[in-house]
């Protein structure tokens, strides 16, 4: 699974992006009991289990240029050698089926997670796409000192990096944690009324 996300080509000048896939292992030979390994070993979160889980960091820097002109608009210095990176680890869960799994509960597992990857890279796309705006932004930056042209981008960049971080948990509300993604497990098994379908995102 380690390559159902990795990071787009997104040719933003300035911004390095790294994504790595993380497991953890879950054993059983139905879904109940699959259900129940990914509640007990999923990522934890508020005391709430998950089946996967997004984790990431923006980081930036930036250096401060004589600005062309002797009064260039908005300020004497602007910003040079840009870097963003982003570094996104997500979590899923692997699981090693034995002779005796039958094929439907092998074929739901491989749905289930390849419908909680997809879950999981729409919070990478969040974090990548703060990054190339905070890579624009702090590119349009000028200011009258290097100082404050340096603390001006500090606050430019944690405001958007919270901003991301709103989008991150807005995202994991209307989406119910994967679940209007079909990213639970035993979706096609299980009806839908049975409350045990809906645990564990």
């Amino acid at each position: 699974m380690e390559d159902l996300l990795a990071p787009p080509d997104l040719a933003t000048p300035g911004v390095l992006r790294s994504v790595r896939t993380s497991h953890y292992l879950v054993t059983g030979s139905n879904i109940a009991e699959l259900r129940d390994a990914v509640a007990l070993l999923g990522p934890k979160k508020d005391r709430r289990a998950f089946g996967g889980f997004t984790a990431w960091a923006l980081r930036w820097t930036f250096e401060a240029r004589p600005s062309s002109g002797d009064r260039a608009p908005g300020g004497a210095f602007g910003t040079t050698r840009i870097t963003v990176a982003v570094d996104a680890v997500v979590t899923l869960p692997r699981w090693e089926p034995t002779r005796a799994t039958d094929a439907p509960t092998r074929a739901e597992w491989n749905r289930y997670v390849l419908a909680l990857a997809d879950h999981e890279s729409g919070h990478v796309a969040i974090a990548n796409a703060a990054a190339s705006d905070l890579a624009d932004l702090l590119r349009d930056l000028r200011a009258e000192t290097p100082l404050t042209l340096h603390r001006t981008g500090d606050g430019v960049a944690r405001e958007r990096i919270a901003r991301a971080r709103v989008e991150d948990a807005y995202y994991d509300v209307r989406t119910r944690h994967g679940g209007t993604q079909n990213a639970r497990l035993g979706l096609a098994l299980v009806p839908r009324t049975d409350p045990a379908a809906s645990r564990c995102a």
